[in-house]
C-alpha cells in the first residue's frame, strides 16, 4: 500500500499528470532562462574595463602586458643608474643606496612574477624579452650592491710576518 501511495505522488510530482502543467512549467523554464541571460548581459556591461577577458584580443594583452612591465622595469634601470653607489660607499653613505637596492630587488620578484603569470598568452618572444631585462636589472642590481660592499684594505701581512720570522 505504502509503495503504491509513493509511486503515484512521485509520478504527480514529475508533471505526469495534464499536459497543462507541463506547459506552464516550460514557460517557466524559460521565462527564468531570459532572466538568466538578461542578468548576465546586465553584470558584463557593468565590470569596471567593460571588456569581458575572453573577448580582450592577444595583442591588447600583450601590449597590456609591456605597459605594467615598463611602468616598474624603467623607474627601478633610471634609479639604479642614477645611484652613485661606489661614491657613496667611499663616503660610508649607503643607506640611500640601500634603500634604491632593496627596491630594485622587489621589482625584480615582480617583474618575475609578471612574466610567468602572463605566459599563458604572451609569446616566447616575448617572454624571452621579458626575462632578459629582468637579467639585466639584476646584474645591474649586483653590480650596485658590490660597489657598495666595504672594500677590503690591502697590506701586506704575509712580508711583516716574514721579516719578524727572520729578526
Amino acid at each position: 500500500g505504502l509503495g503504491l501511495g509513493l509511486g503515484l505522488g512521485l509520478g504527480l510530482g514529475l508533471g505526469l499528470g495534464s499536459s497543462g502543467s507541463a506547459m506552464d512549467r516550460h514557460e517557466q523554464f524559460l521565462r527564468r532562462q531570459q532572466e538568466r541571460h538578461a542578468k548576465r548581459k546586465a553584470d558584463a556591461a557593468a565590470q569596471d574595463d567593460g571588456v569581458d577577458g575572453d573577448e580582450r584580443s592577444l595583442t591588447e594583452l600583450v601590449a597590456t602586458f609591456w605597459s605594467n612591465f615598463n611602468a616598474v622595469l624603467d623607474p627601478q634601470l633610471a634609479a639604479l643608474e642614477g645611484c652613485d653607489a661606489a661614491g657613496a660607499a667611499a663616503r660610508g653613505e649607503t643607506a640611500a643606496a640601500t634603500a634604491v637596492l632593496e627596491t630594485a630587488k622587489k621589482a625584480v620578484m615582480d617583474l618575475q612574477k609578471q612574466v610567468s603569470d602572463a605566459a599563458i598568452y604572451l609569446p616566447g618572444y616575448d617572454q624571452r624579452r621579458g626575462n632578459e631585462e629582468i637579467e639585466k636589472l639584476s646584474t645591474l642590481v649586483e653590480t650596485t650592491r658590490k660597489q657598495l660592499q666595504a672594500k677590503k684594505k690591502f697590506s701586506f701581512r704575509a712580508r711583516r710576518n716574514k721579516a719578524k720570522a727572520a729578526a
